[in-house]
């Protein structure tokens, strides 16, 4: 079965990269975000830097779902299966391209409660997706095993140093 899902069919000339076309996307979408913020312009050499600089989201991305994918036999081949789920950035993308546009404008708490109420919906589409498109019979384990692996990382990656610190401030 997973044979048949990585084939392409009849007639259809394979293309073995395009699986990584969103998962560049993402990265140059941060990559023009921080040039936006950091610089107020997009130039191939502000942007270029930053995209490889912030390329270890769709790795993590990626890592994660290959981790998942590999704890049982699956519907869809890999790469048919990163295509499919980072098709569930979309939302993130649309926030990201208004947050480099509107940023001065909205607070932080706005950010965040858009931010909340977009990873809601990401992970009830990619529940969905784990339960339909992998065929998963444990969908809420992938969905939860996937976010840990990838989202733990890239918190930690991001805050660095600065995170735990932040946080005790914030409480205070």
């Amino acid at each position: 079965m997973a044979e048949l899902a990585t084939k392409a069919p009849p007639g259809v000339r394979r293309r073995p990269w395009t699986w990584l076309a969103k998962p560049l996307f993402t990265a140059w979408l941060l990559g023009c975000v921080v040039s936006l913020l950091d610089f107020r312009a997009l130039t191939l050499g502000r942007v270029l830097p930053a995209a490889l600089v912030w390329t270890w989201v769709p790795l993590l991305e990626t890592a994660a779902l290959g981790a998942v994918w590999k704890i049982e036999p699956r519907a869809m081949g890999f790469r048919r299966a990163v295509d499919r789920f980072c098709a569930g950035d979309l939302a993130w993308w649309l926030l990201l391209i208004a947050f480099a546009a509107l940023w001065r404008e909205m607070g932080e708490s706005v950010w965040l409660a858009f931010a909340g109420v977009v990873g809601a919906g990401t992970a009830l589409r990619d529940y969905r997706f784990f339960r339909r498109d992998l065929g998963s019979p444990a969908p809420l384990r992938d969905l939860i095993l996937e976010r840990a692996l990838a989202w733990i990382p890239g918190i930690l990656l991001f805050g660095g140093g600065s995170l735990v610190p932040g946080l005790i401030e914030r409480l205070r």
